[in-house]
């Protein structure tokens, strides 16, 4: 008899079992398991399944993730009509000693905060979280960063407004949009 699915029965076999396991007496003596036990394992795991996802929905309120507050994290700050090369609350990369500022350009310049320009205007970037931007000359070691004991911007001592905690094991999302520009 060909098995297909207009002539399964409760009784008709479908494929040999690799061990024979008792399900619910639908275990023949050839070692073949019915259509019925395998329908009665199939609605136990969509049972389990179905019971899983009702668990996890139920939970995923508590389990959300939270946002991370960092400070000056669109570079707003301090306000700027063209640029300004402090950054409030980001301290600054130490100058390499390999660096020659005599070439043209000072550590401190090379990093910093831009107003962008009108909507109208056509090098307007259109996906800028707020008014201003970051720009980082691209020069090796030349960066920025955020902890808990930066000095950054006008600031001499820590105001210790990134106070997030980081725990190992935990996974982070950070977005960062980067366009670049200048000579190639």
């Amino acid at each position: 008899m060909t098995t297909t699915p207009q002539n399964l029965t409760s009784e008709t076999p479908l494929a040999p079992w690799p061990r024979p396991v008792a399900a619910r007496g639908f275990l023949l003596a050839d070692g073949t398991i019915t259509a019925a036990a395998l329908y009665s394992g199939w609605a136990r795991f969509i049972r389990a399944a179905a019971t899983g996802a009702a668990a996890w929905a139920a939970t995923a309120g508590a389990l959300r993730a939270s946002t991370t507050y960092v400070p000056n994290g669109s570079f707003e700050s301090p306000a700027t009509a063209f640029v300004e090369t402090q950054v409030d609350s980001w301290q600054k990369t130490a100058k390499p000693f390999w660096y020659d500022e005599s070439s043209g350009y000072l550590w401190s310049q090379l990093t910093g905060v831009f107003a962008n320009s009108a909507a109208t205007s056509a090098d307007h970037i259109d996906n800028m979280d707020g008014n201003q931007g970051l720009f980082l000359f691209a020069v090796p070691q030349v960066g920025l960063f955020q902890d808990y004991a930066s000095i950054g911007g006008s600031n001499s001592v820590p105001d210790h407004a990134f106070s997030a905690r980081f725990e190992p094991g935990k996974s982070y999302d950070l977005t960062v949009g980067v366009i670049g520009g200048g000579p190639a």
